[in-house]
């Protein structure tokens, strides 16, 4: 089960990249790869413990994208609770036939990728 008390954002961006931040000193920025992120997320909720991490980025750590800059489709903001109610759209008719679940094909493909880690439960 997620704890979705966990102090994780998920802010991903429109040029298909995602940002992690992770409890309170923990910051990583994805360009491209959501499997390695969601490998990375999974491992976060498995021990909440990122201190041997390496990649921790100044910049990914102090993102906080601006209200208007999340209006204007330049990113999408989730926190841990909001990626658990992703979770569950995996196994839907919608998805299964259109194959997305928000239209922003990095989310999705973060999503598909958590799910289908055998250590993340819904």
């Amino acid at each position: 089960m997620i704890n979705t008390n966990l102090k994780a954002t998920a802010i991903f961006d429109n040029g298909g990249g995602l940002t992690l931040q992770l409890g309170d000193n923990y910051g990583h920025y994805y360009p491209h790869n959501m499997q390695q992120a969601a490998e990375d997320y999974a491992q976060y909720l498995a021990d909440q413990d990122t201190s041997w991490w390496e990649g921790n980025e100044d910049d990914a750590r102090e993102l906080e994208p601006e209200l208007e800059q999340i209006r204007n489709g330049g990113y999408k903001v989730y926190n841990a609770s909001d990626i658990a109610g992703l979770l569950p759209m995996i196994d839907t008719q919608q998805f299964k036939e259109d194959g997305y679940i928000t239209g922003w094909y990095n989310v999705d493909e973060f999503v598909t990728a958590l799910s289908a880690l055998t250590n993340v439960s819904i």
